[in-house]
């Protein structure tokens, strides 16, 4: 069994302006949610770490998140753990990206446009990804698509939307349920959308981690990871793991008198 965990839209960095004096806490709250992250996949002896796009709010992030990402990809790598990064829609992957920059272990993937597959070959598997550079607006995350011959497993990586007819057709980054049943994927780890999601189709299990934080305020069902177990060639188990500190809920209140 090869044991991984999924995490995507960490947004470290994210400056809050609306949580006004509470802002700078909650960039705080971020920070240490992510290191529970890396806790979570040394307790659980992850084979992998997968960060599906928007690890960073943007590339012009400094200071505390880059040190505390730094240190804590080299806890990863002291425990035997890899990590393989899909740039985002945020952390874009452009001429000025962070990751061009960053001075990340050698346990650590980041998948560009000129890198996009990472093969691991004591698991016997291989990563894929397409990375987002700003230009590639409306494309499809799965779009040519290869499958190495040389791997048995297959994971996909895939910062986009959901193509759902006559409300989501048109977004930075799409995929299409047809799409994720024919790829031949055994694991699509998506990110983009900031809740916990099955959107499996055919022999691919797909799901949406979201946010381990709450990010905006009006969206439900933030604040988990996924740990992936592959068992075998459409054998794979998806459990959420609750990370987050805060959630979000609505509640109606009847004011008449």
């Amino acid at each position: 069994m090869i044991k991984i965990l999924h995490t995507a839209d960490v947004h470290l960095g994210r400056e809050f302006p609306l949580l006004r004096e509470k802002g700078p806490e909650y960039r705080r709250q971020l920070l240490a949610t992510f290191e529970q992250i890396i806790d979570l996949a040394i307790r659980e002896n992850v084979a992998l770490l997968l960060v599906a796009g928007d690890l960073f709010d943007s590339n012009a992030v400094h200071g505390a998140p880059i040190r505390t990402v730094l240190a804590s990809f080299r806890r990863l790598e002291a425990s035997g753990i890899r990590a393989c990064i899909l740039p985002g829609t945020h952390d874009v992957y452009s001429e000025d990206s962070i990751y061009r920059f960053l001075p990340l272990p050698p346990n650590v993937t980041v998948l560009t446009t000129q890198h996009s597959s990472q093969t691991y070959q004591d698991l016997d598997l291989t990563v894929y990804g397409k990375a987002f550079d700003g230009k590639l607006v409306g494309t499809s995350s799965l779009q040519g698509l290869s499958l190495s011959a040389d791997s048995k497993y297959h994971i996909g990586l895939a910062h986009c939307s959901l193509r759902i007819e006559g409300v989501i057709e048109k977004e930075t980054m799409l995929v299409d349920r047809n799409e994720i049943a024919g790829s031949g994927l055994d694991y699509l780890a998506m990110g983009h959308w900031h809740s916990f999601r099955d959107c499996s189709q055919g022999p691919t299990k797909a799901f949406y981690c979201g946010s381990p934080e709450t990010i905006y305020m009006d969206q439900k069902g933030a604040g988990s990871v996924a740990i992936v177990m592959v068992h075998d060639r459409g054998k794979v188990d998806v459990q959420p793991v609750r990370v987050g500190s805060k959630s979000f809920d609505e509640m109606n209140i009847n004011v008449e008198l």
